[in-house]
């Protein structure tokens, strides 16, 4: 609306809404030869040019895709009105079963969008159990004094809450690395819809051959 002033973007999505906007009216003016027309080595550069605006326009997509909580994020979401222990306690925990809940959802959707390629499942289930190894050791190397101490019955009050969150933040990360799944393929076309909306409706990829 006019008289009021324009919402400033982060230095790094202006420089990307640059580049990207450089990019769009270059190819509009001057449309790169198809390779096949052009001399070996310059056939070479003109791909690897071409490759390089595909992946760069996958790189700026990234930088409008959901973020994951922060920490902060997480106990302002779920805790901004617990005052005792035992409310920080069931609130954390309640940011933990979210975080599960989202963690599934988002894994189930991902393998139902690409089901009709079996070798990146298989990939991807792969991936999956060694992310889960990988949150369970993070997890006993970031607890390990506190859970020595809880052994020893002189942990503090706030064990479970700091547990809690610390897990929930790990699994609300991953929920953002696996919707970008859901966003396409590794480079190219992107889908930047809310990620929940990618988790409730994932759009199946047909096989190719």
């Amino acid at each position: 609306m006019r008289g009021q002033p324009r919402e400033k973007l982060p230095y790094f999505a202006q420089k990307a809404k640059q580049t990207r906007s450089a990019m769009i009216t270059t190819v509009t003016a001057s449309p790169t030869p198809h390779p096949s027309s052009l001399p070996g080595g310059e056939r070479g550069r003109v791909c690897v040019k071409m490759g390089l605006a595909v992946l760069l326009l996958g790189v700026i997509g990234s930088a409008h895709a959901e973020q994951p909580l922060s920490n902060q994020q997480i106990v302002d979401h779920y805790c901004a009105n617990a005052n005792t222990q035992m409310q920080m306690d069931a609130c954390s925990a309640q940011a933990l079963g979210d975080a599960d809940r989202q963690l599934n959802a988002t894994y189930q959707a991902v393998l139902k969008k690409w089901a009709a390629y079996p070798s990146m499942s298989a990939k991807l289930r792969q991936a999956q159990r060694n992310w889960l190894t990988y949150r369970d050791a993070d997890i006993a190397a970031r607890f390990a004094i506190a859970d020595q101490d809880k052994a020893a019955g002189t942990a503090g009050t706030a064990y479970p809450t700091a547990h809690n969150l610390y897990q929930a933040g790990l699994e609300f990360e991953r929920v953002a690395r696996l919707c970008e799944y859901l966003r396409g393929d590794a480079y190219g076309e992107r889908d930047n819809a809310p990620c929940a909306d990618l988790v409730a409706h994932p759009a199946v990829v047909p096989h190719q051959p």
